[in-house]
């Protein structure tokens, strides 16, 4: 599994927060100690580059790969 070296985690909460550069699929595990036991968080990752005024709809899936747990989301527009 490649490092994401550009995301960003809040130390009080945990928050994690990740700008995808392009719309390649990755797979994200997130993995928490406490000195005693470890476990590991494998994220579902839902992105989305739309453009134009579009708006993204994560309820539908343009592209899917169930394996990693990755989803491009379908855009849509208001033609008016």
């Amino acid at each position: 599994m490649d490092i994401i070296f550009s995301h960003f985690v809040t130390e009080t909460t945990g928050f994690f927060e990740w700008t995808p550069q392009n719309l390649e699929p990755v797979h994200i595990g997130i993995a928490a100690s406490d000195g005693q036991a470890a476990s590991v968080l494998v994220a579902e990752v839902h992105v989305c580059q739309c453009q134009n005024s579009g708006t993204c709809d994560f309820d539908v899936n343009a592209v899917s790969n169930v394996e990693l747990s990755f989803y491009v989301s379908f855009c849509y527009f208001l033609l008016v």
